[in-house]
């Protein structure tokens, strides 16, 4: 028998295109091909034993009690369709927003496609929706398991039971996805497969499955797809020639046995995706996975405002992206005609047809790869620089620079040129550049202000302090405490300053309110309480405890010089459901001692205010006024504060910590560094409160085991 070498089986199916990373890759291995050659020597070429171990060994993957092949995943859903019994005037219900086989199945079937929006917190069809669509002609109702996530599919079911319809699957893009503990194809009366090349395994060519506990279904199905037999010269209906070559199914036995472990590795692509683009703002990242619902991420796909400007991008870079799908299905040319559908018929399908992109997603992407697709993601939508609050920073760097001689702006980062173009025609002659790397071994360079959205901040930071230079990071130091930690490390171990942008630690009212507490005018402290909020717009990559919880918490730890042991957490995205707007945390300190923190981007008013309770006492103060007010039994008086220049004192503090041996004030005895890294803990304790569900610990280190500045 031929051999190959290892690596010519793989390079069989590699596409040769111009991307360095491709979307997808199908793999056609030496063992799948050496199943073929067997197949073609050994058995019959159509129907052979190979079509017959496969239905099983399907079956039994899916948890159900058959599996009929078929030349391809429309055929499938055409045949389950027919095997229903479904007649001309009937109506099948499905999502305007999938590949248009998934209604081409229905006409091909003879019945009437109709449709119901989708979800907007995911992709798959939305069962209220689709509940006030059903008819007294509905006869079934096809939920696409779309990208490999998996639909809502026991609120189909229960609207299966009280409106007397079948549930048809189409999990043509889900092979292996799971649903409340089963298998998807085993939930409803049927579930359709598709094996094309690009999905998450395949047959090496076309093919088609339906899996069913349905015997009379099943039987249905195999006459349908053999030209209609009863028996060889027998037929019992006017069935198709949509069988699965006997060669395809010796390949398909292969690549289902790989099936879990490719879908484990996607899964955890995805995850490193998140990783990389979690809180960037301009971006929605595909539903998570939880308890319920394990999705195989057939596509990973975003959502974004400045889809085909990141798709460009990605272009430019060598790197393939997607579009999944330009237009609803309501939208072609033939359903426009014979239905009657126009623009607005379906406005979130509509809206994500001009929103979705689909990343490189397949289970040989190597992590280094996935940095390099998440990275041009970000740059694409303007992540590095000098946005509303770095022209801030570059203003006052100016004007400190003018006025002591201690600095001078040397360069501002953004890569968008547009950007780069308003802050020259402001800030006169400086460097500029659009990508932050062609910094990275200037010499002129001591030290970098950060202001970049939040995702990014580990991976510039990470760079600059590798390159020798010293950084101050706007709040939040990082999104994850671990990596927060370890810039940490990383300054420490290159002897360099690294500061986080907590600004009210330079604010004179809360300087004056630490002063009160100290002096015991409050008693004991027992009660502590934050409002941080601001009206913004509905966007989904704003999320509020990542934006304006870090503030709160800072100040918080400079009044009590302590940290919070515990958080309860409880917060809600009204008009994006996939990141909170809004957000109560409760964070126990001692056993009598509680902070109450209220974040929001829901309130027309901006409010920045803190309220401190005690045995004696209770002070509030406005921190965007820098005003306050102590209220005791004899009397409410106003607290003398001179307001502060917040920003100027936070870049003169960067400088005295890169000018000085010494800790510089007010930062207590601490590298500020530390301090952001601890506020990302108690941060990330919040958000892991929220997913769980329940009270969490907050995991920090001790004294011990933080690095010295």
């Amino acid at each position: 028998m031929r051999t190959y070498p290892a690596n010519q089986a793989q390079a069989i199916v590699q596409a040769r295109h111009e991307f360095n990373i491709g979307l997808m890759r199908p793999v056609v291995d030496e063992e799948m091909i050496e199943a073929g050659i067997s197949a073609l020597r050994n058995e019959r070429l159509v129907m052979g034993e190979s079509v017959y171990k496969f239905e099983e060994e399907f079956a039994r993957y899916c948890g159900t009690r058959y599996a009929v092949s078929t030349a391809s995943g429309t055929a499938a859903l055409q045949i389950a369709f027919q095997s229903i019994g479904i007649h001309g005037d009937d109506e099948i219900l499905t999502t305007p927003f999938s590949f248009f086989a998934t209604s081409n199945a229905i006409i091909h079937a003879g019945a009437q496609p109709r449709f119901a929006d989708v979800e907007d917190s995911g992709f798959n069809l939305d069962p209220e929706n689709a509940s006030k669509k059903i008819t007294s002609k509905t006869r079934a109702v096809e939920p696409v398991h779309l990208y490999g996530q998996p639909a809502r599919v026991d609120e189909f079911l229960a609207m299966s039971e009280e409106r007397g319809i079948s549930i048809v699957e189409d999990c043509c893009q889900a092979h292996g996805a799971e649903y409340d503990g089963k298998k998807v194809g085993s939930l409803g009366l049927a579930g359709c497969f598709s094996f094309y090349s690009s999905k998450n395994m395949t047959v090496g060519g076309d093919g088609g499955m339906i899996t069913t506990n349905d015997k009379n279904l099943a039987d249905a199905a195999r006459s349908f797809r053999d030209c209609g037999r009863a028996s060889k010269y027998e037929m019992s209906r006017v069935g198709y020639t949509s069988r699965l070559n006997t060669v395809n199914a010796a390949i398909g036995r292969v690549q289902l046995r790989r099936l879990d472990k490719w879908n484990s590795l996607r899964r955890g692509i995805a995850t490193l995706y998140r990783r990389d683009l979690e809180g960037v703002e301009g971006i929605r990242l595909p539903p998570e996975e939880n308890s319920k619902e394990v999705p195989v991420y057939h596509l990973f796909v975003i959502r974004s405002e400045h889809r085909d400007r990141i798709a460009k991008r990605l272009e430019e870079k060598g790197i393939e992206s997607a579009i999944h799908y330009p237009i609803p299905i309501h939208l072609q040319a033939h359903y426009r005609r014979q239905y009657g559908f126009s623009e607005g018929s379906f406005p979130v399908s509509e809206r994500l047809a001009k929103e979705v992109l689909s990343l490189p997603m397949h289970p040989m992407l190597t992590e280094q790869e996935v940095s390099l697709v998440s990275r041009t993601v970000r740059e694409a939508v303007h992540q590095d620089g000098a946005g509303y609050w770095g022209k801030k920073v570059i203003r006052e760097t100016l004007d400190v620079g003018r006025t002591t001689g201690r600095v001078q702006v040397h360069a501002v980062v953004d890569n968008s040129p547009t950007m780069l173009s308003h802050c020259q025609s402001e800030f006169g002659p400086l460097d500029y550049k659009l990508d932050y790397h062609e910094l990275l071994t200037d010499p002129k360079l001591s030290g970098v202000h950060i202001c970049s959205p939040n995702a990014t901040h580990f991976e510039v930071a990470s760079d600059f302090l590798k390159a020798g230079k010293n950084v101050l990071v706007e709040k939040p130091l990082t999104l994850r405490s671990k990596d927060a930690y370890q810039l940490v490390q990383l300054a420490k171990d290159n002897n360099l300053v690294l500061c986080t942008g907590h600004i009210h630690r330079f604010n004179n009212g809360v300087r004056e309110l630490r002063r009160a507490l100290a002096s015991g005018v409050l008693g004991d402290l027992f009660y502590l309480r934050f409002v941080w909020t601001g009206f913004l717009p509905p966007q989904g990559f704003r999320e509020v405890i990542t934006d304006l919880a870090p503030h709160p918490f800072d100040i918080c730890n400079y009044l009590l010089d302590k940290w919070p042991t515990k958080v309860t957490c409880r917060g809600k995205g009204y008009r994006t459901k996939e990141n909170e707007e809004l957000a109560f945390i409760i964070a126990e300190h001692a056993a009598d001692l509680t902070a109450q923190v209220e974040v929001s981007w829901l309130s027309r008013e901006k409010r920045r205010e803190v309220t401190v309770v005690g045995s004696k006492a209770e002070a509030y103060l406005d921190c965007s006024d820098q005003k306050g007010v102590l209220r005791t039994a004899e009397g409410t008086q106003q607290i003398s504060i001179t307001p502060s220049n917040t920003l100027r004192e936070e870049v003169e503090h960067f400088l005295n910590c890169m000018t000085s041996s010494r800790e510089s004030k007010p930062f207590s005895n601490q590298s500020d560094g530390v301090l952001g890294a601890r506020v990302v803990s108690v941060l990330e304790s919040a958000r892991e409160s929220i997913r769980q569900e329940r009270t969490m610990q907050v995991q920090m280190p001790t004294a011990e085991e933080i690095p010295a500045k």
